[in-house]
């Protein structure tokens, strides 16, 4: 029962947490994009011009991941509990915790930046522009510029102008709004500049292209000092550092609650400074615990029983499985968590005392009834105590609750093949070898129990797959060498079969065969002939295009098509097997007269004719061809004497057309029908219209 424990294990809760996280943070992602572009929209996001307010865009942000970062919060620690080992959960712990720090250490730097008054001095002093215009006397300049950059990361807020002289005047306006004359027209602002400082305010609102116009109007030339005051956005200087505080909160909540947790799992993780120290102290109370119940369960096994002698030579009796009431009278385990629960029965396991382990799974399954580690644990005690009812009907429930449990499908299989339920047992077995293709042993597991059901070709198949995985499995070797068939006799008996009419029983032995060579070329043949007999084309056609696929000039596959395209009214592409198969052998008799029988079906009577002609030139003593060639001469003298009566009855059509239809090749009502308006136009005496009226009557 044990042939596959050391390759099992069972990890399905913290599988589904993390993939139940990402579909979840996949679906909130998809969501939220949505509603970002709808934010952006509201806030005067465009391609043309290009403006996207990414202040907006970095405050949603922020706000969706200090969210996440609390579901993921979540998830982590429903990972951790999950876990089985202690080492594994300590590191869990105090990687989260050290993840947490950074962000913590991050933001609270970024917060405090932009927090400072000093910063937000220095920048804006860095985004301001100063610069200056030369006006002549008269002459009218334009500054472009817009009141917020495209990413909506800053604002101007204000422009300063002074001038080295009188008789400047500037008017702010929008980039289009022009008059006649080149002036601004209705100007959002119109002052007069001079040697005192003057200031124009900017409206931030929404993405605007500005220009700042200075006529000069005095007879003098005149130099104008511009400076353009930046500022950052109002929602980063306000909402950024508010959401860092934020992140910095939950961040110190969560390393302050998994702190606890850290200490806890210290004790019995590798990967802590405290484990050797904790196995010295003797600090691990369950362990002490265990030993108490484990001397107790001992006394209690079997009180006053002395050891039966045992002769020389001879293998100690095993002990009697213990009964219901000897387990009921083992002292309950201490009213402890699931994982120390867990944990004991595991050390309780490697100790042999089996009885107390399975008290232990027992208290853990109180807990959680459908603790698939517990239902493990549980039914491998049930296993060593040979309680083997027991243990099958914690397997099931544990198969229940985790059907990708490999060590309930293997135990289970071994189960039903003891109780020689082989068909239960190839489906456990087939389960299992889905989940993990990479295990040979498993696949000769499979073989053996298939041999069992007589199944010699899906065995043959499984011992191949265990080589397939290790080419050096001698007991897959053994094995496939006592199913490998004697091909000849198994060729010789499904032709037999095939000869008595027998047909399903020759395509299982010509499986066999495939089986074991899958390019036999006779074997797939006979498949392919009795699939037809069977009445199953589509079967018989797979079959035959794989001989072909093997052997493109194969005769045999070629006239095998061309019969299921005959038995199924597919004339056109029974004649272009024929055509392929005498262009392989171009004095094959049968291929020429089945030729000329399809292109007789295609109503292509004088090439039909032309074609047995042919075969009995090339085979003078075949009777066959002669009589197909009469019969054909007499039906096309009949085709012809039905065409001409039917054109005749047309009107607009005499004698002389229809003659000239028919000589022109429409020799037939057959030919006629697949004419097309185009062709018969090309007949001297037809118009096109003519033409068109023979084309819609043979429709009618």
């Amino acid at each position: 029962m044990w042939r596959y424990r050391e390759k099992l294990e069972g990890r399905y809760q913290v599988v589904r947490l993390k993939k139940m996280r990402r579909q979840i943070f996949a679906l909130e992602g998809a969501i939220l994009l949505i509603i970002l572009l709808v934010v952006l929209s509201a806030n005067g996001a465009s391609l043309n011009p290009l403006f996207v307010p990414m202040d907006i865009a970095i405050i949603f942000g922020m706000a969706v991941l200090w969210v996440i970062s609390l579901q993921n919060h979540i998830f982590r620690n429903l990972e951790i509990r999950n876990v089985r080992r202690g080492s594994r959960k300590h590191l869990m712990t105090l990687n989260s915790m050290r993840r947490a720090l950074v962000v913590a250490v991050i933001c609270g730097v970024v917060a405090l930046f932009l927090v400072l008054p000093q910063t937000t001095s220095y920048l804006e002093a860095q985004l301001t522009g100063n610069s200056t215009v030369v006006l002549a006397a008269g002459e009218v300049a334009s500054v472009p510029f817009t009141n917020q950059d495209r990413l909506g990361l800053t604002r101007t807020t204000s422009l300063d102008l002074s001038a080295s002289a009188g008789g400047v005047q500037a008017a702010l306006g929008t980039a289009t709004d022009y008059d006649d004359n080149g002036l601004i027209d209705e100007p959002l602002t119109n002052l007069s500049v001079g040697v005192v400082a003057a200031q124009i305010p900017v409206d931030p609102t929404g993405f605007r292209s500005l220009v700042l116009q200075l006529n000069n109007t005095g007879g003098s030339g005149v130099n104008v000092f511009l400076t353009r005051n930046v500022a950052l956005a109002e929602g980063l200087l306000l909402f950024v550092p508010v959401f860092a505080l934020l992140f910095v909160i939950s961040s110190a909540a969560w390393i302050t609650y998994l702190n606890p947790l850290r200490v806890q799992y210290a004790p019995s993780s590798i990967y802590s400074s405290d484990y050797e120290a904790a196995l010295d102290s003797g600090d691990r109370t369950w362990r002490q615990i265990a030993k108490d119940r484990e001397r107790r369960a001992s006394a209690k096994r079997a009180p006053g029983a002395t050891a039966k002698p045992v002769a020389k030579g001879e293998p100690p009796a095993p002990p009697p499985p213990p009964t219901v009431e000897m387990l009921a009278e083992l002292p309950p385990p201490p009213e402890e968590d699931r994982d120390s629960l867990l944990g004991m029965g595991r050390e309780l396991m490697q100790k042999r005392n089996y009885e107390a382990a399975l008290k232990c799974y027992d208290g853990a399954l109180k807990q959680d009834r459908d603790d698939p580690e517990a239902l493990e644990g549980r039914a491998q005690a049930l296993l060593k105590l040979r309680m083997e009812e027991d243990a099958e009907s914690t397997l099931k429930r544990l198969l229940e609750v985790d059907e990708d449990s490999l060590f309930a499908l293997l135990i289970l299989a071994e189960f039903a093949e003891s109780k020689g339920h082989y068909t239960r047992a190839v489906g456990y077995l087939e389960r299992a070898v889905n989940l993990r293709p990479d295990e040979d042993d498993w696949w000769v597991h499979q073989g053996d129990v298939l041999l069992k059901l007589d199944r010699e070709g899906d065995a043959y198949d499984a011992f191949r797959n265990a080589l397939k995985v290790n080419p050096q499995n001698e007991e897959a070797k053994a094995k496939l060498s006592l199913v490998e068939v004697d091909v000849d006799a198994v060729l010789k008996e499904a032709m037999a079969k095939s000869s008595t009419g027998d047909y399903q029983g020759a395509v299982d032995l010509y499986g066999r065969i495939l089986r074991q060579d899958p390019e036999h070329i006779l074997a797939l043949l006979g498949k392919g002939a009795a699939y037809r007999k069977l009445d199953k084309p589509v079967a018989s056609a797979e079959v035959l295009q794989r001989v072909l696929g093997l052997d493109p000039s194969n005769q045999a596959a070629l006239m095998g098509l061309a019969s299921l395209s005959e038995d199924e009214g597919r004339w056109e592409q029974a004649l272009d097997l024929y055509d392929a198969l005498l262009e392989v052998n171009p004095g094959d008799e049968e291929a020429m007269i089945r030729r000329g029988d399809a292109q007789a079906e295609l109503g292509l009577m004088d090439e039909a004719l032309e074609t047995y002609r042919r075969a009995a030139e090339e085979h003078p003593d075949s009777p066959e061809a002669r009589e197909r060639a009469d019969d054909m001469v007499g039906r096309i003298e009949h085709e012809r004497d039905a065409a001409m009566k039917w054109l005749v009855s047309l009107p607009g059509i005499g004698p002389a057309k229809a003659r000239a239809i028919v000589e022109a090749g429409f020799s037939s009502m057959a030919s006629l029908k697949r004419a097309k308006p185009g062709k018969l136009a090309k007949v001297k005496g037809i118009s096109r219209k003519l033409a068109k009226s023979i084309a819609n009557a043979l429709k009618e």
